[in-house]
C-alpha cells in the first residue's frame, strides 16, 4: 500500500501539471483498503464476481474455480428485494 500511496501522491495532471492534494492522496486513496476491512471484503467479492462474468463470456484468463465459488458461496448471500431481485447488475 505504501508504494501505491506514493504513486498516487506523486501523480500530476498531464494538462494542468497540478498535483493531487497530499493530505487527500495517501489517506483517501491508498489507506482505505489497507485500514478498513470492509473495503477489503468488497474487493474480494468484486474479484470473484469479475471471474464469474468473465467465465460466462469466455474471457481468457478467468478462473473457473473463482467463478464457481461465486455461484456457490457469494451469490446466495447477495441482498434481494421483496420481489426477489438480486442486488447486483452487470453493466
Amino acid at each position: 500500500m505504501n508504494d501505491f500511496s506514493k504513486s498516487v501522491a506523486t501523480f500530476r495532471n498531464a494538462y494542468s501539471n497540478q498535483a493531487l492534494n497530499l493530505r487527500l492522496a495517501p489517506a483517501a486513496l491508498g489507506g482505505l483498503s489497507h485500514d478498513w476491512c470492509g473495503l477489503q471484503v468488497a474487493d474480494v467479492v468484486a474479484n470473484y464476481t469479475l471471474h464469474k462474468i468473465g467465465a460466462a463470456h469466455g474471457t481468457p484468463g478467468t478462473n473457473p474455480a473463482k467463478a464457481n465459488d461465486f455461484d456457490v458461496h457469494l451469490y446466495p448471500c447477495l441482498q434481494r428485494s421483496a420481489a426477489g431481485v438480486v442486488g447486483w447488475k452487470v453493466w
